[in-house]
């Protein structure tokens, strides 16, 4: 519902169009972008939503690029997805999926702890 929305408002074509002018054609870049902004997001929303919410705007992004034809834009489409962008939707699989599983690894608490274990061992050390 909230995916249709986002949609129909244009919201996931003009996120798709700026990332067209920034990134361009650089699937490297666009991936390693990607894997970071995923997986910042997935930390405060969950991954299923925020995938399926994604798909539509990398879609967009290729056909505003040029990467792909407006084919992939009909839904239920059969068209295949070209793989030289497979590592676009490999890195937004991979960066809902760590953002969610490192969401206690960077905790303040975590981070507290690691400080003052330091501070112990360079203690220790004198």
């Amino acid at each position: 519902m909230v995916i249709g929305a986002l949609q129909k408002t244009g919201v996931i074509s003009s996120a798709s169009g700026f990332l067209a002018i920034i990134l361009e054609k650089n699937i490297a870049l666009e991936s390693i972008v990607l894997l970071f902004t995923i997986g910042l997001i997935s930390r405060v929303v969950p991954n299923i939503p925020l995938v399926l919410a994604m798909v539509p705007l990398l879609k967009e992004y290729l056909v505003n690029t040029g990467l792909a034809g407006a084919d992939i834009l009909v839904p239920n489409s059969m068209t295949p997805i070209p793989t030289v962008v497979l590592p676009l939707f490999y890195a937004m699989m991979y960066g809902a999926t760590l953002g969610a599983t490192c969401q206690d690894c960077f905790s303040v608490k975590r981070l507290y702890k690691l400080l003052f274990q330091l501070s112990r061992i360079g203690q220790n050390l004198r």
